[in-house]
C-alpha cells in the first residue's frame, strides 16, 4: 500500500505489532531508500540500529546511531548510508543534518512532531523535504484524543494533499 502513496504514511498501531519491520520491508522496495534518516525517542537508537543492520544488511553497510551531541560526526558520509538520531538532537544540533540530502525519512513516535512550530518539528521539516519516501509510525498519533494532533503529522508526508491547518480543523475536527 505505501509503495501506491509514493512510500509516504503514516503506520499507526499498537506497540508490538511490526511497524518497525514493516517499515524496513517499505524500505527495502523503495527505489533509491539510501540514504535514510529515522528519527527515534532516544530509549530505541540502539534497537533502530539493529534492525536495520538485520534487515537492510550489506544494502545499508554504513549506519550512524546518533543518541547524544558526542556522537555526531562533523559531516555527514554521503552514499547508502543510515543515520539513526534521538529526537533530542534534532532539537539541539539541527545543522548537523541539514544539507544532506536524505531519500527516505522515518520519523517514529511521529506525535513528537504534533507541534509544527516547535525546534524538533522545524528540523525535521527541513531533513524531509528533499525525501521521496516518507514514513511515521506511532503508537499513540493523537495522546490527547484529538483528531486535530494529526495534521502536524499529516502535513510532514506531503504538504500538497493535507490543506492548511485552518482548512483541516474546519473539514474535518469542527462537526456542524
Amino acid at each position: 500500500r505505501l509503495k501506491a502513496w509514493s512510500f509516504r504514511g503514516l503506520l499507526a498501531d499498537d506497540m508490538g505489532l511490526v511497524k518497525t519491520v514493516s517499515t524496513l520491508a517499505a524500505v527495502l522496495v523503495a527505489p533509491s531508500p539510501v540514504p535514510l534518516f529515522i528519527a527515534c525517542p532516544k530509549s530505541i537508537v540502539g534497537k533502530w540500529g539493529e534492525e536495520v543492520s538485520q534487515w537492510l544488511g550489506a544494502r545499508c553497510p554504513m549506519v550512524f546511531m546518533l543518541d547524544r551531541p558526542a556522537d555526531l560526526p562533523e559531516v555527514l558520509p554521503a552514499g547508502n548510508v543510515v543515520v539513526v538520531a534521538c529526537w533530542g538532537l534534532l532539537s539541539t544540533s539541527p545543522q548537523t543534518f541539514e544539507g544532506h540530502r536524505f531519500r527516505f525519512v522515518v520519523a517514529d513516535e511521529s506525535q513528537a512532531l504534533i507541534h509544527m512550530e516547535s525546534g524538533r518539528s522545524q528540523a525535521f521539516l527541513k531533513i524531509r523535504r528533499p525525501a521521496q519516501g516518507r514514513i511515521l509510525l506511532s503508537g499513540t498519533p493523537d495522546p490527547n484524543g484529538r483528531a486535530m494532533e494529526y495534521w502536524a503529522q499529516l502535513r510532514m508526508l506531503d504538504e500538497k494533499r493535507v490543506p492548511r491547518q485552518r482548512a483541516f480543523g474546519q473539514l474535518l475536527c469542527d462537526p456542524k
